[in-house]
Parts: structure tokens; sequence; C-alpha cells
């Protein structure tokens, strides 16, 4: 997901559970290129890229973010075949739950603009990462947002109008008000 902001450059937005994080480090999966998962197709299997990729498709879809058609977005050679037949077993219901029930967060900034934000558990540490004030999914993505990217890059400027698989800090002040009444 990108998140298209009127001063700069477009921030990538990646989310991750403390386990999908911790695998990428173990395999050293650069965390920059964590948007090109399937040419690491080598060190992790397709069922794991298949489910970090199933979590966007749930973070947005928690955002009311339209993103592209699944069936579009895998190649279609070999591994995006079996990416895509992988996707299409997870169903998502276990990481919505995540989602939403989720009290403790991390960020990193992995780089190349490129901002990964992680779900884990109270005890859970990762190294490396920031652990967030925040205590809702909402309120750890404005806090990354403001952190890496910074509030005058991020909110100043002219509206922006967001495509598809974008969002623009509108979404994320939307969702801030439904999940803190």
């Amino acid at each position: 997901m990108i998140l298209k902001t009127p001063n700069g450059p477009s921030v990538q937005l990646f989310f991750l559970t403390s386990d999908m994080a911790r695998l990428l480090s173990r395999e050293s999966v650069p965390f920059a290129n964590v948007t090109n998962l399937t040419t690491y197709h080598q060190k992790i299997t397709f069922g794991e890229i298949a489910q970090i990729e199933r979590l966007q498709y749930v973070v947005a879809k928690e955002l009311g973010v339209m993103m592209l058609d699944p069936d579009l977005y895998f190649k279609k050679d070999y591994e995006g075949g079996m990416v895509k037949d992988a996707f299409n077993k997870f169903s998502g219901e276990t990481l919505s739950g995540l989602v939403n029930e989720c009290t403790c967060f991390s960020y990193l900034n992995a780089g190349a603009n490129v901002l990964l934000v992680a779900f884990h558990n109270d005890e859970e540490k990762l190294p490396g990462w920031v652990c967030a004030n925040a205590k809702t999914f909402s309120g750890v993505l404005l806090e990354s947002i403001f952190a890496v990217h910074g509030y005058m890059e991020s909110h100043f400027g002219k509206l922006v109008e967001p495509g598809l698989g974008e969002i623009s800090l509108a979404e994320v002040y939307k969702l801030l008000g439904l999940q803190n009444p």
C-alpha cells in the first residue's frame, strides 16, 4: 500500500506480524525489499509469501482502500501461480482478528521510503524496531507515519487524491475516528 502525501515522495506501507518480521530477518530478506517478496521464493516458502501478502489485503480492507485484484497482482509464471494458489487458501479471518484485537505494535523505517508496521504480543520485542506508544492500529499508523515521514511532509499541502492501492492521511484519520470514538 502506498501513502500518498502532498509533499515529498510517496511512502510504501507494509504490515507484518512479529513472526513474519522474524522470518524475513532470519532468512536475510532485506526489509527495504518487502514489496518484492516473490523474488525471495528460494529463501521463504510460497505459503509464507502468500500469508504476508494476505495481511496486506486484510489491512487494506480495514482501511477501506481498494487494492488491485489479486489475480492481476501475481505474475503469470510458475512462482506467481504458486503464490496465487497459496494466497487463495488463506481466508484472512485470523489476520483480521489480529488487526482489530492487537494492542502492541512496532514500526521500522526500512529505508527506500518503506515503512513497516508489526503486530505482536505485549512480551515480544523486535530488535531494531521502535515500540509504538499507541494501543490501536489506527493510532500506531498515525504515530509511525509522523515519526518516520514527518508531520509537515505528511499533512500540509494540497489535497491528494489516492488511487488504487493508495491511502492518504484522510483514511488514517477516518479509521482513527472509528476505532477511538
